[in-house]
């Protein structure tokens, strides 16, 4: 059922920036939203990496941020760093 709320969502996203002999992959995204019933409003940034390994393997981390700001309350933020590898048979 639909309540009248209205969002307004903007995504910018940059993503494969190849550098170092094709080894590393740069990424980057942003995006917010915004509610126009009562001008709540989030962002998320992340930035992460991807180093290859070998034809099928590779190595990655990211970092991501999220700030959810309200208003008449305190911003509520967090945060998230990952690592991992990735094999494909």
């Amino acid at each position: 059922i639909f309540d009248g709320t209205v969002l307004c969502f903007q995504r910018y996203i940059v993503i494969k920036l190849v550098g170092c002999a094709n080894k590393i992959t740069l990424k980057a995204q942003y995006g917010a939203i915004e509610d126009d019933v009562d001008s709540d409003e989030e962002q998320t940034l992340s930035l992460g990496a991807d180093y290859k390994l070998a034809k099928n393997t590779k190595v990655f981390a990211f970092y991501t941020n999220n700030t959810d700001s309200a208003i008449d309350s305190n911003d509520d933020e967090f945060s998230a760093l990952g690592i991992g590898m990735e094999h494909k048979f």
